[in-house]
């Protein structure tokens, strides 16, 4: 774990009382990007931004971790840019927002605020 932690310092600041949270994260993450199968811990809200990278869905992108960070909320958040993967959730139009496996936003970019009242 800590070579997962030494490669992602070195373009990301970590702060040192976080070092471990940070490791188990990247190593979930790592792990899931080679296909196991992840058993998700209970209470954490699952949030998925659909959306090519344009510039909206990065916007919502920005928002969705804002309202996460100030709720404080434990939250598996996720941008899919892949359009076979966004096709599978079957959104009409981007940025398309996902939580918890429904489709709460298709698009357009909610507020902050607006984002938060879905989230709780």
């Amino acid at each position: 774990m800590n070579e997962i932690i030494n490669r992602t310092k070195r373009s990301n600041y970590i702060p040192i009382e976080a070092e471990s949270e940070y490791a188990e994260a990247l190593l979930l993450e790592y792990r899931r990007f080679l296909g196991e199968q992840i058993e998700e811990k209970r209470g954490v809200i699952e949030i998925r931004i659909l959306g090519p990278g344009c510039p909206r869905c990065e916007e919502l992108v920005n928002h969705v971790m804002t309202a996460v960070a100030e709720l404080e909320l434990p939250a598996d958040v996720q941008h899919i840019r892949d359009l076979k993967q966004i096709a599978n959730y079957g959104p009409v139009s981007t940025p398309a927002l996902v939580i918890n496996g429904v489709i709460n936003v298709m698009g357009k970019v909610p507020s902050v605020e607006q984002l938060k009242r879905m989230m709780v």
